[in-house]
């Protein structure tokens, strides 16, 4: 069993790095409702981070009050709101949940809103991130077929505060057993969880390899010069390490290459392509700079 907290921005500034010796994973709200801003989740990136830096597993809700399957306040607005959260972070959460629980919803019944539970976890796991479901234990029972969820291997979050465990038709991998945890880092009382089912070793690797972090600095997302440094740095990655893979692509993928003909020698070929014979035999591993043949290809950019 493992031992987790739940934050939003309510929880105000917090201290990862008192925080990381008391807990195994924590899980950190992105947003609620709609894909608008003011509905981002304003601690969000800062609470990711301070995960990420002190080497937090984490996992991320976004609260729903959807009311329908398209448009405003709707299942897909809600869908696009977490893609675009999730988008922002560099490490990949061991799972996203949405948070259903709103009383305005309940009108809709238990079948409606089983789908809505469904469909977002759908995409959520076309996208390529694991999915789940988090809700009390009255939801559990009364507004969601928990089992049909469960069915489709989605992550179950229940919550019931109480010294007992939650009574559901589904096993579930994570209970969040109180609202009035206290956690040193923490200012004032925080929702504190077990974890049961260990979905954090099941998950591959959260971290994007340095290739694929190359790649989005090229593509320009980590921006340029000391703003590229702060923010890959601040993410937790060695800013060297990646630099030098960019570096490595770009290289590669300018390379030329030169066929050689009969009466061909470096010296001619270098000032050819403006480069000299050191750089040629480096770049060829030639031996003998004196001694090259018809139809040997060699690189020269």
């Amino acid at each position: 069993m493992l031992k987790g907290c739940d934050v939003s921005s309510h929880n105000g500034d917090i201290d990862w790095g008192k925080v990381k010796s008391q807990i195994d994973f924590a899980i950190i709200r992105l947003g609620y409702g709609d894909n608008i801003e003011r509905q981002d989740d304003s601690c969000f990136i800062k609470n990711v981070n301070g995960c990420i830096n002190n080497n937090i597993p984490f996992g991320v809700y976004i609260y729903s009050y959807a009311l329908n399957l398209g448009g405003s306040e709707s299942i897909q607005s809600e869908v696009d709101h977490t893609k675009k959260m999730l988008s922002k972070i560099s490490k990949k959460p061991f799972c996203v949940y949405i948070d259903m629980e709103d009383d305005s919803t309940i009108k809709l019944g238990k079948t409606l809103l089983t789908n809505f539970a469904l469909e977002f976890c759908k995409q959520i796991k076309n996208a390529g991130y694991t999915a789940g479901v988090y809700a009390n234990e009255n939801w559990f029972k009364n507004y969601l077929q928990v089992s049909t969820i469960a069915s489709y291997g989605y992550s179950i979050w229940c919550a019931k505060y109480s010294d007992s465990k939650p009574n559901i038709s589904s096993n579930y991998d994570i209970w969040q057993y109180s609202s009035t945890g206290r956690i040193n880092g923490i200012n004032g009382d925080v929702d504190m969880n077990y974890m049961y089912n260990n979905i954090i070793s099941n998950q591959p690797t959260n971290e994007k390899t340095i290739d694929e972090l190359a790649k989005e600095v090229i593509a320009g997302k980590w921006g340029n010069g000391n703003d590229r440094k702060n923010r890959l740095t601040n993410a937790g990655y060695n800013y060297n390490e990646v630099q030098n893979k960019v570096n490595s692509l770009l290289n590669s993928n300018n390379k030329v290459y030169y066929t050689i003909k009969s009466g061909d020698n470096l010296s001619s070929i270098a000032k050819k392509y403006g480069t000299s014979v050191n750089q040629l035999v480096q770049w060829n591993n030639i031996k003998n700079p004196n001694l090259i043949y018809p139809n040997q290809k060699i690189r020269v950019k």
